[in-house]
């Protein structure tokens, strides 16, 4: 789908920009419960989008507006695993990689609750024939798809994204450490990803996220 519609511009740039600060502020709550403090003292607990916005994840944020499927990252939440080793956390000797997995996958949990929660608003929208509700069930269409969205792809295992800190976290040493080693290559991977295989990323999206989004909203 591509989007025409200013409209609908605006409904996924706004979904976006709510969407990538609960997930930004998510991961630096989670670090902060499990003992960093390092979030809590640059201000990163917080809903404001001005202080997760990342230069390029908004430039993809954009692009990714305009041609209708809507991705796109916050700024990286600084995370320093050593004191997880102090923490809730302090009893497991790989402390540090389950903390950073934990860490990790609090930003797409945050998605899929903004999703569940836009469902549960977009089924009382109820009166087909009144603008408001028209409008307010397309941001609402559109808020759940876009987190939907942002849920699957900050969980594809590549770095810097989640699923490669989730990945990193449940694998087995040796393997782990062997997959620590691209991540020297992860944001070219992810560019590549981004700028140029378009149409494979979004098809992952769409294979993953549909079953996802009917589930959530009671469709077929």
């Amino acid at each position: 789908m591509r989007i025409a519609d200013p409209l609908l511009i605006i409904s996924v740039a706004l979904a976006l920009l709510i969407s990538l600060a609960f997930h930004e502020a998510s991961h630096a709550f989670a670090s902060d419960k499990l003992g960093d403090p390092t979030a809590r003292s640059l201000g990163r607990l917080t809903l404001n989008p001005l202080a997760h916005l990342d230069p390029v994840g908004t430039i993809a944020m954009v692009l990714s507006s305009l041609a209708g499927f809507g991705i796109g990252w916050g700024k990286p939440v600084p995370v320093y695993p050593q004191f997880f080793r102090n923490g809730p956390l302090a009893k497991l000797p790989n402390a540090d990689l389950v903390g950073m997995a934990l860490v990790a996958l609090a930003g797409p949990v945050s998605n899929l609750l903004l999703a569940t929660v836009g469902a549960i608003l977009l089924s009382g929208v109820s009166d087909p024939t009144s603008t408001s509700d028209i409008r307010l069930n397309r941001f609402l269409l559109t808020f759940v798809v876009v987190n939907v969205r942002l849920a699957v792809f900050n969980m594809i295992p590549v770095p810097p994204l989640d699923g490669y800190r989730v990945l990193l976290g449940i694998l087995p040493a040796k393997p782990a450490y062997q997959l620590a080693r691209l991540e020297q290559y992860g944001v070219g991977i992810l560019m590549l990803l981004i700028f140029i295989g378009q149409p494979i990323l979004f098809r992952v999206l769409v294979f993953f996220s549909t079953p996802i989004f009917r589930a959530l909203t009671g469709t077929a």
